[in-house]
């Protein structure tokens, strides 16, 4: 197993395709407990990185945000 650090972009790009196995398909994400926390943590970030400061010809300064662990094979 390799663990690696993975942007959005890269783990959700246009050039990625998953395959979900037959016995995950079951799983049902809700609002309630999955989706409206997980969109309440991406907001957050998103707010941070909008009120920080602008520093010429830098990326703001805003800590790093672990949403959590993806397993893909």
């Amino acid at each position: 197993m390799k663990a690696d650090t993975k942007s959005p972009a890269e783990i959700f790009g246009y050039h990625i395709r998953y395959v979900v196995p037959l016995f995950q398909r079951p799983y049902v994400w809700t609002e309630q407990d999955q989706w409206g926390p997980l969109w309440e943590d991406v907001a957050a970030v998103v707010d941070r990185l909008l009120e920080a400061p602008a520093q010429p010809f830098a990326s703001p300064t805003v800590a790093p945000h672990f949403l959590d662990a993806i397993v893909v094979g």
